[in-house]
């Protein structure tokens, strides 16, 4: 049977399912090349379908996240919407009124049942549009975030924790999953999000609030936390199972926010990011001692902290920690269509985040005829990688099917040495991005224990980018390229038996060189997303003036660096 899981908020998508096994992912962004896109997916659902060899008639039952994120309003209008989300301000009224209707709708059941019921009018009538007809059903924004870490964590007794901004009136839940069910037996109000408050911290230290969160987490290891650690644990305290958060810093207490203000933002980084871990390892502390439960399945926006996620993995009573590969609103309809599709069913082991299109030669080759660029056709295009890689060559490489999630993982990624320890700096610069943002490694998953500590437990998360680890001083001295300041990486952990030419790739330039690792960052200019076609492929490779662009089994050069 085939399912249809989809979202129309931030960062909409879809997904399919087929007799209870993913078949395809795909997020709107990507097709039309707009971060974060809000709205009906229907770019993503009719890729989702083509990619899953179906037809929209082969759909037997279709599952929306989020009864009411976004409110029928934003549903109906979806240019307002698109709107509201551009010029939103963490500080705004509007964040504050819709932050109290989303609180109120907890409260009171009637304005959730109006909502959702309108809701599911409006996306019935567009899935019609698509030749749609299955049954709609709708399942809560967090336990759609929870049924996307329970299904795929491969384990049956876990505890599932979503946390985000804001969704159908939570920012948090905590669950138990057991076979094959979700027991949820804690939600927190979006009144005390935590999500809320980095989100607040983002756009005081002139960043865009729900998007450049990992900014901050970046920029927080070049700060002195103790600056105004103490101010800092006004603002977002713990205490007995509840989070309290003052809202919208600006107007509520404007002493503090001048003070932050005038501070330096590496240290206002720096303690936002340590009050965070206090705060949310306490909490996950509390719930995984009160159920004995040492295993983490995690999932929504708050979860794409990296650093966060090592800092739950260290605590003395956790063994393991897995983390949703696409854990923000962008799994949602991943999870949504896990929470029917596979109810009932153990959870399985996610290995593979490729979910996404795959496109043919044919479309390949037009691309770099339409662009006039010279290329090759290579008979070992992987090993070619890694012979360019070991020779300080960059290489953008498109391959095979688009990564599920906000991590490239080898298939639409730009490749490089990771010995280079100026290359934050210069590639940086190329992309158009933040100086202070690190790269990540690929490391193949045979080598990593010389190059990472206390991965035990981690693992599955590991294989995605979603946690960092401390570095093994040889993997300090070897690879600095991929080391942030504070001594911290976010590897992708490569198997042979789930991306096999890419293992290849990072293969051949160990045996040239000795070093099982190399430096991985998305294939996407900045405020861009990561591209999707060939096209998309071709035109991010000419703007950023790169060395070399593998695509498929085509070589294209560019300008080479000097040096």
């Amino acid at each position: 049977m085939a399912v249809l899981g989809l979202c129309d908020g931030h960062d909409s998508g879809a997904a399919v399912f087929i007799d209870g096994k993913v078949a395809a992912a795909c997020n709107e962004e990507r097709l039309t090349r707009e971060k974060f896109q809000t709205g009906f997916p229907r770019n993503s659902i009719l890729e989702c379908l083509r990619t899953a060899d179906l037809a929209p008639g082969d759909v037997r039952h279709a599952i929306l996240a989020s009864h009411m994120t976004p409110s029928l309003p934003l549903r109906l209008s979806q240019r307002t919407y698109k709107a509201q989300r551009k010029d939103l301000s963490a500080f705004g009224l509007t964040m504050d009124l819709y932050r109290s209707y989303q609180v109120l709708s907890t409260k009171l059941p009637g304005i959730r049942s109006i909502e959702s019921t309108g809701a599911a009018a409006v996306v019935r009538r567009r899935l019609a549009g698509l030749d749609i007809q299955a049954p709609l059903d709708m399942v809560d924004h967090h336990a759609a975030h929870a049924a996307a870490a329970y299904h795929t964590a491969g384990l049956d007794e876990v505890l599932v924790i979503t946390m985000d901004h804001m969704g159908d009136g939570l920012s948090a839940s905590v669950s138990v999953g057991s076979g094959g069910h979700l027991e949820r037996i804690h939600t927190a109000d979006a009144g005390h999000g935590v999500g809320g408050y980095y989100s607040e911290f983002t756009e005081l230290l002139k960043f865009r609030p729900g998007r450049h969160e990992g900014k901050v987490v970046g920029l927080a290891a070049k700060g002195n936390p103790a600056t105004v650690l103490s101010e800092m644990r006004e603002v977002l305290t713990y205490s007995d199972g509840q989070f309290n958060v003052i809202n919208n810093l600006k107007r509520s207490r404007p002493g503090l926010f001048e003070l932050f203000q005038r501070t330096d933002r590496a240290d206002v980084a720096a303690a936002v990011q340590t009050v965070l871990e206090e705060c949310v390892c306490a909490f996950v502390s509390d719930w995984a001692r009160r159920r004995n439960l040492p295993h983490l399945a995690l999932a929504g926006g708050l979860f794409a902290n990296v650093k966060l996620n090592q800092r739950l993995h260290e605590l003395d009573c956790v063994e393991s920690v897995y983390v949703h590969p696409h854990m923000g609103d962008g799994g949602l309809g991943f999870g949504a269509a896990a929470s029917f599709a596979c109810k009932d069913t153990a959870p399985t082991t996610m290995t593979s985040a490729y979910l996404g299109p795959r496109y043919g030669e044919e479309e390949m080759e037009q691309a770099l005829k339409e662009a006039k660029l010279e290329y090759k056709r290579e008979r070992d295009i992987d090993r070619m990688v890694g012979l360019l890689l070991a020779d300080e060559r960059v290489v953008a490489r498109y391959t095979g099917r688009m990564e599920y999630g906000p991590r490239a993982l080898g298939n639409r990624s730009i490749l490089y040495s990771a010995s280079d320890i100026s290359v934050n700096d210069w590639l940086n610069e190329k992309l158009k991005r933040s100086e202070f943002m690190p790269f990540a490694p690929s490391t193949l998953v045979e080598e990593a224990h010389k190059c990472y500590e206390g991965m035990k437990g981690a693992e599955d998360a590991a294989r995605f980018m979603t946690i960092t680890f401390n570095c093994t001083e040889w993997m300090r001295e070897t690879c600095p390229g991929v080391v942030h300041v504070d001594g911290t990486a976010r590897p992708q952990l490569v198997h042979s038996d789930v991306s096999p030419s890419y293992h290849r790739v990072i293969s051949t330039y160990f045996k040239a060189t000795g070093v099982p690792t190399i430096l991985n960052t998305s294939f996407n200019m900045h405020e861009e997303p990561i591209v999707a076609t060939p096209e998309d492929a071709v035109r991010g490779f000419v703007r950023a003036g790169l060395d070399n662009l593998a695509l498929g089994p085509f070589l294209a050069r560019g300008v080479e660096r000097d040096g």
